[in-house]
C-alpha cells in the first residue's frame, strides 16, 4: 500500500482507505477508472459530503501524477450531487418524449435532425456543452454490443430496446451520414440518400481525427466552410458547432422552438398560362381561444423551468470550482503549518 508522492498528509488517511480497498477487490488504484471509483463509492457509504471528499483526494492523486482525474466522469459527478442527477433526470425524461418526432430522413431536415437527435441524447447524459463542442469523430467509440463511448474520461451510452429513443442508436444514426460531411461530393450524396432513405452502412476511413463530431448547417443543409490558410493554400477542418450554438439548439427543442427545415423547394419553369386566383378562403374564428391562452402559459412555465434548470447547472459547477480551490488553499495553509 503506497501513498502517492506531493498527496497532502490530510489526504493520506483516506488515500490509503481506497488503496486498501482496491487490493481487496483486486482493482487498480492509480489510474483508476471510473467505474472503479463508482464502486467505492456505493460500498463505503457516507453523506454526500463524505463522497466528495473522497472524490477530490482520489483525483488530486491522479493530477499528481499526470493522469486524468476518473471524478470527472458523469456518473461519479451524479453520485456526489443528488440535486443534478434529479436535475438530469428530468430533462431526460423530456427529451426522450421528444426524439420520436424529430425526422431523420428527408431533406434536409433529416440531416439537421439526426444532428439534432445526437445532442440531445448528450445533453440528456449530462455532458456539457463546451464539450459537446470539443467532440471529434475519434473520440466516439462503438463497441461490439451497440454500445457508444464519447470522450475521455468516457461517457457510456447504452443500447435501448426502442428504436426511437434508444441513446446508443441515436448517435449511430448520426455517424451514419457524419462521414459524408467533409466528403466533396458529401451534399449531393446525402441528400439523394436521405430523400430516398437508402443511406448505406459506412464503411470508409473515419474522418480525421481534427473534424468536429458537429457542426452546423444552413436551410439548404451546406456545412460553412472556414478560408483557406494563405500559407499553406490548405483549408482547415470544418468549423465545430459552438458551446453557446449547442445550448441553443438543445433550449429550443425542450421548448418547442425548434426550426422545421423544411424541405428545400426545387425551382420550376414559369407556368406557360395565367395561372387563376387562389380562392378565397372562409375566415373560421376557433372559438377555442381561451383554453390556446392557458396551454401557451403552460408552455412558457416549462421554457422558463428549463433556464432555471441550467442556471442551477452553472450554478453547480461554479460550485464545484470554489470547492476545489478551497481544499487547495486548505492544503497550502496545512503545509506551511
Amino acid at each position: 500500500m503506497t501513498v502517492p508522492d506531493g498527496l497532502p498528509v490530510h489526504y493520506q488517511r483516506e488515500w490509503q482507505r481506497f488503496d486498501l480497498w482496491c487490493d481487496g477487490a483486486d482493482r487498480t488504484p492509480l489510474p483508476a477508472d471510473p467505474l472503479t471509483v463508482l464502486d467505492y463509492l456505493h460500498e463505503s457509504g457516507g453523506t454526500p459530503a463524505t463522497a466528495r471528499r473522497r472524490v477530490s483526494v482520489i483525483n488530486t492523486a491522479h493530477r499528481l501524477h499526470g493522469h486524468t482525474p476518473p471524478g470527472g466522469a458523469e456518473p461519479i459527478r451524479r453520485a456526489v450531487n443528488h440535486r443534478r442527477a434529479q436535475r438530469l433526470a428530468r430533462r431526460a425524461a423530456a427529451i426522450e418524449r421528444l426524439l420520436p418526432a424529430i425526422p431523420i430522413w428527408g431533406w434536409p431536415h433529416g440531416l439537421v435532425g439526426r444532428r439534432d437527435r445526437a445532442l440531445l441524447v448528450l445533453a440528456a447524459a449530462g455532458l456539457p456543452a463546451p464539450r459537446i463542442s470539443a467532440l471529434t469523430r475519434t473520440d466516439v467509440t462503438i463497441v461490439g454490443d451497440g454500445t457508444v463511448l464519447i470522450g475521455d474520461p468516457a461517457l457510456t451510452v447504452v443500447a435501448g430496446p426502442d428504436p426511437y429513443r434508444c441513446p446508443a442508436g441515436v448517435l449511430r444514426d448520426w455517424l451514419d451520414v457524419h462521414t459524408l460531411v467533409p466528403h466533396p461530393a458529401g451534399h449531393a450524396l446525402l441528400e439523394h440518400h436521405l430523400e430516398q432513405r437508402t443511406l448505406p452502412t459506412p464503411t470508409g476511413p473515419v474522418p480525421a481525427g481534427d473534424t468536429p463530431l458537429f457542426t452546423s448547417f444552413d436551410r439548404r443543409g451546406w456545412t460553412p466552410l472556414p478560408d483557406i490558410d494563405p500559407e499553406t493554400l490548405r483549408r482547415p477542418a470544418l468549423l465545430a458547432l459552438t458551446g453557446e450554438s449547442v445550448t441553443a439548439i438543445v433550449r429550443a427543442h425542450l421548448s418547442g422552438r425548434a426550426s422545421t427545415h423544411r424541405r428545400r423547394r426545387r425551382p420550376t419553369r414559369p407556368a406557360t398560362t395565367q395561372p387563376q386566383p387562389p380562392p378565397i378562403e372562409e375566415i373560421y374564428l376557433d372559438p377555442d381561444y381561451h383554453d390556446a391562452g392557458i396551454a401557451a402559459r403552460h408552455h412558457g412555465t416549462a421554457e422558463l423551468n428549463t433556464e432555471i434548470d441550467d442556471l442551477l447547472a452553472d450554478f453547480d459547477t461554479d460550485a464545484d470550482q470554489l470547492n476545489a480551490r478551497i481544499l487547495e488553499l486548505l492544503d497550502i495553509a496545512t503545509e506551511s503549518a
